[in-house]
């Protein structure tokens, strides 16, 4: 019986030491449940970048990081299988290029002739898109400058300074293509062979044309433009090719054709005394 007394003694002692410590034990200022949540693991992240002394972007809740995670993949497959494709195609344009280069030319000829329509039919589109390109690429618009400027360097003459083409624009009354009348806001200089195909920096080269002319011109061929202009300015397109370089030109073959067929006498127009 002395030893269960002692038991009991010593279970009252121990029960009354815990009461007083939990009375004397201030309540928690946190939730028990605060040390793994949300708010405490933001709070952690902001002290440690502010000890690295690094900049700490804004929390974005689990769901939201796992949508755009999702939104990402989606855009990286689809980046994916869309360049599978291309490669797929340009292989086998490739090879027909190779056994048949005239057909691989038709079919970049119609390839052109759609984009063609696809730009008129959404004019604006085309142009906005053009407009963010270069603002999101401005190394391409830099070095699409810089290639300009080192290929009008290397294949100007002297000719071609800032006088002469000032007063060749005074002089100039009418678009050197389509003969419309101009004001002087809207006349514009072009290298009838452009200089990405070869074409000089001279002023035998350049003529003052206005800016729809000028748009619609942008780098095709001569060949290429004459097909393209409309039908009643094309004899006047031709002839005054052949009245700047002449047939032994840097022309392409069609030019000569086109030159001694009807329509250009039934124009109006005389082919040059050097033919």
């Amino acid at each position: 019986m002395p030893q269960a007394n002692e038991v009991t003694h010593h279970a009252a002692v121990m029960a009354t030491i815990r009461s007083r410590t939990a009375a004397a034990t201030p309540a928690p200022l946190w939730p028990p449940d605060y040390w793994h949540s949300p708010e405490y693991r933001r709070l952690q992240r902001e002290r440690s970048a502010a000890r690295q002394r690094r900049v700490l972007c804004g929390y974005v809740p689990r769901e939201d990081r796992e949508r755009l995670a999702h939104a990402r993949w989606a855009d990286e497959a689809a980046t994916r299988r869309r360049n599978r494709y291309v490669a797929t195609v340009v292989r086998q344009f490739n090879r027909i290029a190779t056994a048949f280069p005239e057909v691989a030319a038709d079919m970049r000829k119609e390839r052109a002739a759609r984009q063609r329509v696809e730009y008129h039919k959404h004019v604006l589109r085309s142009r906005l898109k053009t407009t963010a390109y270069k603002a999101t690429h401005p190394e391409a618009v830099i070095l699409y400058g810089q290639t300009r400027y080192d290929r009008i360097a290397a294949t100007c003459d002297g000719t071609a300074t800032k006088d002469s083409i000032r007063e060749a624009k005074a002089a100039a009354h009418r678009c050197a293509y389509c003969d419309c009348p101009f004001e002087d806001a809207a006349k514009q200089t072009d290298h009838m062979v452009a200089v990405c195909h070869g074409g000089e920096h001279s002023m035998r080269n350049i003529v003052i044309v206005c800016r729809p002319c000028n748009a619609r011109k942008a780098s095709l061929t001569y060949e290429q433009w004459t097909e393209r202009v409309q039908p009643e300015h094309r004899a006047r397109v031709v002839c005054l090719y052949l009245q700047r370089h002449g047939v032994e030109g840097p022309a392409l073959p069609p030019f000569k054709s086109q030159v001694l067929g009807t329509n250009l006498f039934f124009a109006g127009w005389t082919v040059p005394k050097s033919l």
